[in-house]
């Protein structure tokens, strides 16, 4: 199976960004520790 494109995938990444940040949002309960959270997550993806 081929590998999708580093581009495809940033594409397919940005769509779930928000969703992402809400749902680390109701986690941590505040939006610093969200954002942190979810930059972390996509820094592994």
């Amino acid at each position: 199976m081929p590998r999708p494109s580093r581009a495809r995938f940033l594409r397919e990444l940005e769509t779930h960004v928000d969703g992402a940040y809400s749902f680390a949002r109701w986690l941590t309960g505040g939006s610093d520790e969200a954002e942190d959270l979810v930059h972390d997550a996509l820094a592994r993806a």
